[in-house]
């Protein structure tokens, strides 16, 4: 089985304390289908059931966008990244090899991702020119011409913060074995203090949902990039 891919249990039977508002993975954790901040979900308020979904999820509201990723519960997911987290910081040599096995996945998948980006750019270029051109010939009004050029402008900005991103992956880790095992190792057992824990040694957190099922017996994938 993969380190990082556990089948989740029913909150009830993971004895987990539920404070208010206090989510461990808020903020931090993204949709590894899609790359999206994963959001806090709520339904059926009475009943207490929270979730963590993608902005992207298809909805009658949003059915332009997809994502297939599905809802997985708050209590659940945050109980179940806590233990592997234990795991991955049982010791520095755990750690850093776990460090050193995601940034080799990392930097391989950049290159490959770098290239696919420099070639979208080259094709916005490309479509920006025949955007002037049309707008030149009177094939486009001004304003659907400065619209589509507005958009262009967005996705080449998008595309760039990625090359940044991936280029980002390349740098040697200054990361602090020692220290991040230390806190996880002393952390008390509380949501606040997890969460503030977390916050100080965890940049993003990627998760995917990796079965089918519509239940609570589901099995997550977690990334984990740590802050150098």
């Amino acid at each position: 089985r993969d380190l990082h891919s556990f089948p989740t249990r029913r909150s009830s039977d993971l004895e987990i304390k539920r404070v208010a508002e206090v989510y461990l993975l808020r903020g931090l954790l993204f949709c590894e289908e899609c790359g999206r901040k994963k959001h806090i979900l709520r339904t059926e308020p009475a009943k207490g059931m929270v979730y963590y979904g993608c902005a992207a999820r298809p909805s009658r509201y949003t059915s332009s966008i997809k994502c297939p990723s599905k809802y997985v519960n708050v209590y659940d997911t945050d109980a179940i990244f806590w233990g592997l987290l234990e795991k991955i910081c049982k010791s520095e040599k755990s750690l850093l090899n776990y460090v050193k096995g995601q940034r080799s996945k990392s930097a391989a998948k950049s290159n490959n991702d770098v290239e696919a980006y420099a070639k979208k750019l080259k094709d916005i270029a490309r479509e920006r020119e025949a955007v002037m051109q049309w707008f030149n010939h009177s094939l486009l009004t001004q304003e659907e011409a400065t619209k589509r050029l507005t958009e262009l402008k967005d996705s080449e900005l998008v595309l760039q913060r990625k090359i940044e991103n991936a280029d980002s992956i390349k740098k040697e880790s200054t990361l602090n074995a020692s220290a991040i095992c230390s806190m996880i190792k002393n952390c008390p057992a509380t949501p606040e203090a997890r969460r503030a824990v977390l916050l100080q040694i965890v940049d993003k957190i990627y998760m995917k949902r990796t079965d089918n099922s519509y239940r609570h017996n589901y099995h997550l994938s977690f990334r984990i990039l740590f802050k150098d």
